[in-house]
């Protein structure tokens, strides 16, 4: 490591005025005890417990240090049933939809919000281990061995293995075979050698032992460094991501308004899409805007149109939203929950009243908004990062129910309890229920409308 670089990026860092400096010393005292294998992929979720900081703060920081090039970036898929990664790439513009687990020979969709992780690691020129990202087997899969064993060395384990076909592999080569355990118990231990060739050959490729004690021996011939890891080959299920530590996904760095200032020019290939398992789509639009252009005119219209969505963008990338673009006179922006969207719609709504008082009655901003939650799949639109499917087409169509000062949301987000428990302290309450056929959207739908409580003098002041 090069510690003098090291120092000086972190202090071109904290000499940035939107980083905090306490965060920042945290994070270089978190650097200086970490150990190789942590810096490889730090997990901002991780540093942020180990040193009781603020997530949000903390990854502003790494998004910053990029630029001082103290830190790199990485986007990670990983498979759905082995955790492992399957590709790394440092941008997101070099992402795509299908991806292939060499461990699992499994194919799967990269899903942004569940499967994609995004990283970061010391900039190579102030340390280069000299291997790509790894990730280690995750508790939920009761991995045994983890031994590193570098080039032209031997390493040996000792396991006790019952009956069942095992996985031996190695999380930076991506090497494994398959280990079948059957028949008596032996009552001796048995020797299991293994080589770590180039490239992802590690050989024999199957064994076949009895239950009992079981000895690995493992030979690099191949990499720098390899290891070798032992679990199940039984994988029925996609790995529950309650059961992994808490990471940061792609979808949730989109939602930063640093990594969009910085980042915001990188999207995806034309061609290309990413699933997303579930995002909250908001519609929000201006109502009486024609009478409004007529009155006042439309340079002054234009004027007020403008002041409204900077409001909207501040209040929104404030309390976590994306602002994902203007439709002539509408919004629509992204949540990565629905309470933190009421959230924003609430914390909007007292904005503009603030706004509304400091002008005439006919240059007054009032809206309506509309959400939904669901699927979508994410894709380049005119050179942005936008939303497809029919979320975001359900999102618009509830938004068209709601009059001016009203909210209308679906019934999947209606029936949510966080959802419900953020409406008790907002102004929204009394929501009725309606059966509208949206248009374009089959079969009735139930939706949810509520009057916003108007607000009293004092807080709107």
């Amino acid at each position: 490591m090069d510690t003098q670089r090291l120092d000086l990026c972190f202090s071109r860092l904290a000499q940035l005025q939107e980083v905090d400096a306490a965060t920042v010393h945290s994070l270089a005292c978190w650097i200086a005890e970490s150990s190789p294998i942590d810096r490889l992929r730090i997990n901002p979720y991780s540093v942020a417990e180990s040193k009781q900081l603020d997530v949000k703060s903390l990854v502003n920081a790494f998004l910053l240090g990029t630029q001082t090039e103290l830190f790199d970036l990485s986007w990670e898929v990983h498979c759905p049933r082995c955790n492992m990664l399957t590709e790394h790439f440092a941008s997101v513009a070099q992402a795509r939809e299908q991806s292939s687990c060499p461990m699992c020979e499994f194919s799967f969709r990269a899903d942004l919000s569940d499967r994609i992780e995004v990283t970061f690691c010391l900039n190579r020129a102030i340390e280069d281990l000299g291997f790509p990202p790894i990730c280690l087997p995750p508790a939920v899969l009761k991995p045994i061995g983890g031994v590193a064993c570098p080039h032209g060395k031997t390493v040996s384990i000792v396991e006790q293995l019952p009956t069942g076909q095992y996985r031996y592999y190695c999380p930076l080569t991506l090497s494994k075979g398959v280990l079948e355990v059957a028949g008596e118990p032996s009552e001796e231990t048995q020797s299991v050698n293994l080589t770590q060739q180039a490239g992802r050959v590690l050989t024999p490729s199957a064994v076949t032992v009895r239950p009992g004690q079981v000895q690995f021996v493992l030979s690099n011939v191949g990499h720098p460094i390899s290891g070798l890891w032992v679990h199940s080959n039984v994988l029925l299920e996609d790995i529950p991501l309650s059961s992994l530590k808490r990471r940061l996904s792609g979808l949730e760095l989109l939602h930063y308004p640093i990594y969009q200032r910085l980042f915001g020019e990188r999207v995806l290939s034309a061609r290309e899409r990413l699933q997303v398992s579930s995002i909250t789509v908001v519609f929000t639009d201006i109502t009486g805007s024609t009478r409004m252009y007529e009155e006042i005119g439309d340079p002054m219209a234009y004027n007020l149109v403008r002041d409204h969505f900077e409001i909207i963008q501040r209040v929104f990338e404030s309390i976590g939203g994306r602002l994902v673009k203007t439709i002539g006179d509408a919004v629509m922006a992204s949540f990565l929950s629905n309470r933190a969207a009421l959230r924003a719609i609430d914390e909007a709504q007292r904005q503009l009243d603030k706004y509304n008082q400091t002008v005439p009655a006919a240059q007054q901003i009032h809206l309506r908004f509309g959400m939904h939650r669901g699927p979508a799949i994410m894709v380049n639109m005119n050179g942005q990062l936008d939303y497809f499917g029919r979320t975001v087409n359900k999102a618009a169509r509830v938004q068209t129910v709601a009059r001016s000062d009203e909210l209308s949301v679906s019934e999947e987000v209606f029936l949510d309890p966080d959802f419900q428990a953020e409406c008790s302290g907002s102004s929204w309450s009394g929501f009725r229920k309606s059966v509208e056929d949206l248009r374009g959207i089959a079969g009735s739908q139930h939706v949810y409308t509520a009057q916003r409580i108007a607000a009293t003098p004092s807080e709107a002041s």
